[in-house]
């Protein structure tokens, strides 16, 4: 009998080792990638000058703003480890390697996720 019991704890407890490393990964485990976000700006509309004279009636109407502007940023973003693993699967996050930005990660697609592998 203790020979038994000898024999089965080793698995035993891979397994539960296992399943608590599983459990980190996907409940604990995160990492912050640069996601880029498409913003807008609005551009201020510069002021008139008062023309000294007229009254508020006979003022000139203020023309139309110029419309607002989009630009697209690098927003840090904290990835869970099955989102990462998704993002991975179809190429969509790669570690940058040079530069100033060496070692950060980065998602290659904007908007929705592609649809299909690329490999």
């Amino acid at each position: 009998m203790l020979s038994v019991v000898r024999r089965l704890i080793p698995p035993v407890l891979l397994v539960v080792l296992g399943a608590a490393a599983v459990s980190y990964g996907v409940r604990l485990h995160a990492r912050t990638v640069e996601v880029q976000e498409e913003i807008t700006i609005q551009v201020p509309v510069p002021a008139r000058p008062k023309i000294p004279g007229l009254s508020i009636f006979g003022a000139r109407p203020q023309p139309p703003g110029p419309p607002p502007r989009k630009e697209k940023v690098w927003v840090k973003e904290t990835l869970s480890e099955p989102v990462m693993v998704k993002d991975v699967t179809v190429g969509g996050l790669t570690l940058i390697r040079a530069g100033e930005d060496k070692g950060l990660i980065r998602r290659t697609y904007f908007g929705d996720m592609p649809s299909l592998c690329p490999t």
